[in-house]
């Protein structure tokens, strides 16, 4: 078969460079977009089973050959760094040291959300209501008045606040860790 190429002067282009390109763009952002809001939250949906959770659970949170202490361990330090007041940094520093320690990471950054928005109000009250028990008389209680600007109630409560805050977190944090650890145990009885 051949193929003729007319010389320069005789060869036609409908190519128009920035109308055609435009398009093109445009086209590839909106099948992108498509893509990302639709398509790849379907296709996830439809993967989620029963079969496929169990799978899931199994090879991520339930690692077969790993000891129940480490998982316990996991979960009690995810808890933990969930309520250390490192805010904004929590979870980042929880999987650094959960890859420094080789815990379970999966574990970890499960258990660290235990301080979600709806969650932080109540975390922030026990923890200063907590650092009252430390500094007994010393303690300050919250008055909820709109004279005082959230930084200046920081101020005020701050010391009071960490210092309940690092005893809930260690308080929390190894009764989470028991807490699983008596449940793995359980369950692996259950089963043999």
């Amino acid at each position: 078969m051949k193929v003729y190429y007319p010389p320069a002067d005789q060869r036609v282009s409908h190519f128009r460079p920035f109308k055609d390109f435009s398009r093109i763009s445009v086209l590839n952002t909106f099948l992108t977009i498509i893509a990302i809001i639709y398509i790849i939250p379907r296709d996830f949906f439809r993967s989620v089973n029963r079969a496929n959770l169990n799978r899931w659970t199994e090879r991520y949170l339930l690692i077969p050959g790993e000891p129940d202490s480490l998982k316990a361990i996991s979960v009690g330090f995810g808890v933990f760094m969930g309520i250390v007041p490192i805010w904004g940094f929590q979870i980042v520093t929880a999987l650094a040291l959960s890859i420094l320690f080789r815990f379970n990471k999966v574990l970890v950054l499960l258990a660290s959300n235990i301080s979600f928005p709806p969650l932080i109000p109540l975390v922030i009250y026990v923890s200063h209501w907590v650092g009252g028990l430390w500094l007994g008389d010393k303690a300050v209680a919250i008055h909820f008045s709109s004279d005082l600007s959230p930084f200046e109630l920081i101020k005020l409560h701050f010391f009071q606040y960490v210092t309940g805050a690092l005893t809930l977190a260690v308080s929390a944090g190894m009764a989470a860790g028991l807490i699983v650890f008596l449940f793995l145990k359980r369950k692996r009885v259950a089963k043999a």
